[in-house]
């Protein structure tokens, strides 16, 4: 904070009797608020100015600064190197204490991450004299903190945004709020914050209505700190146990994967039997190598539905022969399949190649109610009458050929949905792990997983929905094998087509003027909102605005494109045409209708 004792009159700035003194100064120091024991708050000032604050280890055996530049240096107040200036002349004003940072290539791309094995939940930079200086004119600025797990998910930003007139000069509001000296909280005094659990990896990231980038390159960084998370605790010999929660073991999964530096990392999932309503994930690490083989990057990820844990590098040779369960993910699950994530962790200096454990425990918890099975969606769920229903049922193996069912739309149907099953078949213990297949549709693709054995015969798992308006008179599905091919993946997939009407979607309709020839076919289309829903929102033809009673020639075409004369659209090229018209509701809820041109031809 500054004070400025300023001096005016009505002849302008200035004392108007310059013979007078300044005594008695007295003020009082505000307590700074108390730093979080585990908090770690970097010091830039034990780095020399204009020396580098990259690399791991390099202000704090924990962290790593890195830039796109290598060029990131230390910095100090009132000192060059220079990173910017206040509107008062000091260097590097709001430092503080502690010094900071900056590219002294004004770069300013930054990486923030840490020592293998250590994941931090608070992550805070200042960010000091962005925004009084706009050198190339852009007018939205932008600016993100960025944070990601060890999988590389993100997992939160705090954003900093504002608008400029694309020009800066001393009359200009970001002149003062752009500068070092601004208030706490203005673009140029303004301290990014994060806070989520499993913070591996951080970005700053600038872009602006020009690209990305910074739009002030002076400008400064200082009062890091980060709060690293507790240190997991010591690994154990033995996996938890269903029956270590007080709950019942209704079955067990495992896994054993080799891990190595440069892997792809490698999803697995698990059918969570019928009976089971809770899932503990027990994570494991095993050492593998040659004697003396002392790697120090032995480490992986396990990402699961309760959140992902990173082992560390638990030792070498001695550990020969064991298994060390780091931890253990888990929660209530009722999901048809449970999905794991396992990939290499290091830092990649060495080929840290070791083992990934994992034991599945599924439990019946007596505590939760289970819940009722899933069943597929009808017209009256969503509100529409219905009109028609169709089924199918499909054996599904490894190397068949895809099979298309054609289902004819009824006159009075204007929507459809489409859901799609799965149904074990096969002998008992016959426990094969590829009984997936594909539903592809016009209104989107479904794909299954395997769900389970023998103790889903006779059941069927509903496991996607496909819907929306439809016009195009025969609705195909088309059902294939998805597994990897690795077992026969024999199964049924089932699935229900109920054809809908919309009462309030609009009548629209295309008309053949002149039949298909060679300069294609005339229509003429016309299209009116219900009552229920009166407020056109669009209509198109193959994506082309239309107003009702135009006339257009759709030509058929291998190249989708459009003729206009003065203006005005009057012929469509393309493979096929639709006619789409949406209108709404005074709620805002829209209905639609799609028709199918007859072109005659």
């Amino acid at each position: 904070m500054r004070i400025e004792l300023q001096l005016s009159s009505n002849m302008g700035n200035g004392a108007t009797d310059p013979f007078f003194a300044l005594t008695a100064l007295c003020y009082t120091t505000e307590e700074s608020p108390p730093v979080p024991p585990s908090t770690v708050c970097v010091d830039f000032s034990q780095i020399a100015v204009g020396n580098s604050v990259e690399g791991l280890g390099t202000l704090n055996p924990s962290l790593a600064i890195t830039s796109s530049t290598g060029n990131a240096v230390a910095m100090a107040e009132n000192m060059d190197p220079f990173a910017y200036r206040s509107r008062f002349g000091v260097t590097n004003y709001g430092m503080g204490a502690l010094g900071g940072f900056a590219d002294a290539d004004y770069v300013h791309e930054y990486d923030f991450s840490f020592a293998p094995g250590v994941t931090v939940s608070q992550f805070d930079i200042k960010m000091l004299d962005y925004g009084d200086y706009n050198p190339v004119g852009a007018t939205q600025h932008d600016v993100a903190l960025v944070a990601y797990d060890t999988a590389g998910n993100e997992i939160g930003r705090d954003t900093l945004s504002f608008q400029s007139d694309g020009f800066i000069d001393e009359t200009d509001e970001l002149w003062i709020t752009g500068d070092s000296t601004a208030p706490e909280g203005s673009p140029g005094n303004y301290t990014f914050s994060v806070s989520a659990a499993s913070i591996a990896r951080l970005n700053l990231e600038f872009s602006s209505n020009l690209g990305n980038g910074a739009t002030d390159p002076f400008f400064g960084l200082a009062v890091l700190c980060f709060e690293p998370e507790q240190t997991p605790p010591p690994p154990t010999d033995t996996p938890q146990t269903c029956e270590d929660l007080g709950y019942a073991t209704i079955a067990e999964d495992s896994w054993n994967e080799h891990i190595i530096r440069g892997m792809n990392p490698i999803t697995l999932g698990y059918a969570r039997p019928s009976a089971a309503d809770y899932a503990i994930v027990n994570t494991g690490w095993e050492w593998s190598g040659n004697p003396n083989q002392n790697q120090v990057t032995e480490i992986h990820s396990v990402v699961t539905p309760f959140g992902a844990v990173t082992s560390q590098d638990y030792g070498n040779e001695e550990l020969a022969g064991q298994v060390l369960w780091f931890a253990a993910p888990q929660g209530a699950f009722d999901q048809p399949s449970l999905q794991v994530t396992i990939d290499y962790a290091g830092d990649g200096s060495d080929a840290g190649s070791h083992r990934s454990h994992g034991r599945i425990a599924w439990c019946d918890n007596p505590n939760i109610d289970p819940p009722p099975p899933p069943e597929p969606l009808t017209c009256e769920d969503i509100g529409l009458e219905p009109v028609a229903t169709a089924d199918w049922s499909q054996h599904v193996i490894r190397n068949m050929t895809p099979v298309t069912d054609n289902f004819a739309q009824p006159d009075d149907a204007n929507y459809v949905i489409v859901n799609t099953a799965w149904a074990w078949s096969g002998r008992p213990n016959q426990h094969q792990v590829t009984e997936k297949h594909s539903v592809e549709t016009p209104l989107g693709t479904a794909v299954s997983d395997d769900y389970g054995d023998e103790e889903l015969d006779g059941e069927l798992i509903w496991y996607d929905v496909l819907q929306g308006a439809f016009g195009a008179g025969d609705l195909p599905v088309t059902i294939d094998y998805a597994g990897d091919g690795s077992d026969a993946g024999s199964h049924f997939s089932k699935g229900l087509v109920d054809w809908c009407r919309d009462p309030n979607a609009p009548a629209a309709s295309s008309t053949l003027l002149q039949p298909l020839g060679e300069n294609g076919a005339q229509v003429e289309v016309a299209f009116t909102c219900s009552d229920a829903a009166p407020t056109l929102v669009s209509a198109a033809m193959n994506g082309y605005t239309v107003e009702d009673g135009q006339v257009l020639w759709l030509v058929p075409n291998d190249n989708a494109f459009a003729n206009t004369v003065d203006g005005g659209l009057t012929a469509i090229y393309g493979p096929s045409f639709s006619l789409v018209v949406t209108c709404a509701a005074a709620d805002g809820a829209q209905s639609t209708t799609i028709v199918v041109p007859d072109l005659g031809g």
